[in-house]
């Protein structure tokens, strides 16, 4: 609940990069599921295609991880300079 509550305290162009990093990384997410949909069950056809799933879900954490870590230093400089 903290979190919600801190979200709730952030200054507008902070809460603006973690809601667009959230955001796509949710996109993200949803691609790779559509990946891994299409790609159906396990063969050697489709190796390359659970390797592209696994690299995009890498990507959505890097991004999410990257937005929330951006959004806090942002707004600790936003704070501090108010």
């Amino acid at each position: 609940m903290s979190f919600f509550v801190w979200m709730g305290r952030m200054q507008p162009l902070s809460r603006y990069v973690l809601t667009r990093c959230i955001l796509l990384a949710c996109a993200l997410l949803a691609s790779a599921l559509v990946v891994l949909v299409w790609a159906g069950e396990s063969s050697l056809d489709n190796v390359r295609l659970f390797w592209y799933a696994g690299q995009v879900q890498d990507m959505a954490l890097a991004v999410l991880g990257t937005g929330l870590i951006g959004s806090a230093l942002l707004e600790d400089i936003l704070i501090h300079r108010a």
